[in-house]
């Protein structure tokens, strides 16, 4: 029997000096049987050029072009389109996998035929360095929850409250070290109308249709830390970027709020995780980036969403009070 093909997803947008590595990084995969869609999605620099030498040399790697350019959701839905893979994998034009990554997850998604996308551990680089060795490892979250059983090394999430204990956990199901089946995406495709987070909600839509997911602790994939990273939380950056961020994760609450077939559990998870990123996350950043104004605006909404629990009003009450005294110390 012939080993299935996978297609590996790609969108490129002026990617012309760190494109290479990343198809580098599926050409030197221990699994040979691949096509690689490399999607344009509107770059100016030299990136069409680089993914074209790439094709000339390698029959696997093929470059799809955007008529317009489409953001990130468009350039995956452009290539998802054209996969001819049992099995789709993504990768972004920045990042890289480890040479055994789709050989270990097709074995996986082969030998458990219930499971329909399976995701893994990785690290966070930032050139050479590693900066995190294991985004899992210390994240307590990923483990949460008492519908997770074990099969070897694989972890296998079950249950009808998936859709659920995503909101409440934010579990991390990295879209960058996933391996989803055919039916995946027959069912689902990325929502276009998202700048940022579409694969949070792409990710949310396969679990509200119930596709089953599973985990492994192994290290499968690089994530590089840079300036042109969509989304960055480091204090000290751009507050105009974090401001777009802000947006785009309101947008996304709403669009979520918005389906009318959501739980009850998960309306109530969904305001519990909004408020969180909002609070934890959005409001702590501005704060010590010292912009005091947005940090309250961000914070007072948080507090709303989740109806003046204590914990936050608390919290709320302590940053406004340090807030006014800062002010006064001018």
């Amino acid at each position: 029997m012939s080993e299935p093909l996978v297609t590996i997803i790609i969108p490129v947008f002026n990617r012309e000096a760190l494109v290479h590595y990343s198809i580098e990084s599926c050409l030197q995969q221990t699994y040979p049987h691949l096509e690689i869609l490399c999607i344009d999605d509107g770059s100016s620099d030299g990136s069409v050029a680089v993914v074209e030498a790439y094709a000339a040399a390698d029959e696997r790697v093929k470059l799809l072009i955007n008529e317009r350019t489409k953001g990130v959701a468009g350039a995956r839905n452009t290539g998802l389109l054209q996969a001819a893979g049992k099995y789709i994998a993504f990768l972004d034009s920045d990042d890289r996998y480890k040479p055994f990554h789709i050989e270990k997850m097709v074995a996986l998604l082969e030998s458990n035929e219930d499971i329909d996308w399976v995701y893994a551990d990785f690290e966070r680089r930032q050139g050479d360095t590693v900066k995190v060795d294991s985004v899992f490892r210390n994240n307590e979250l990923v483990r949460a929850g008492k519908d997770t059983v074990t099969r070897g090394e694989l972890h296998v999430r079950e249950g009808d409250r998936q859709a659920e204990w995503h909101l409440l956990y934010e579990r991390i199901a990295g879209l960058h070290t996933s391996v989803v089946r055919r039916a995946v995406i027959e069912r689902c495709l990325f929502d276009e109308s998202l700048v940022m987070f579409e694969d949070w909600y792409f990710r949310f839509e396969a679990l509200k249709a119930g596709f089953k997911l599973a985990y492994l602790f192994a290290v499968h994939h690089e994530y590089y830390i840079h300036d042109a990273n969509l989304c960055s939380s480091d204090v000290g950056g751009d507050i105009a970027k974090k401001d777009r961020t802000v947006q785009q994760f309101r947008q996304l609450l709403e669009k979520v709020f918005a389906r009318s077939d959501l739980t009850q559990g998960e309306r109530k998870a969904l305001h519990n995780y909004g408020a969180q990123k909002l609070f934890w996350d959005y409001g702590y950043w501005y704060e010590k980036a010292g912009d005091l104004q947005r940090a309250d605006a961000v914070m007072w909404q948080a507090t709303v969403l989740a109806s003046f629990a204590p914990l936050y009003l608390s919290r709320y009450l302590y940053f406004w009070c340090r807030k006014q005294l800062r002010l006064l110390r001018g």
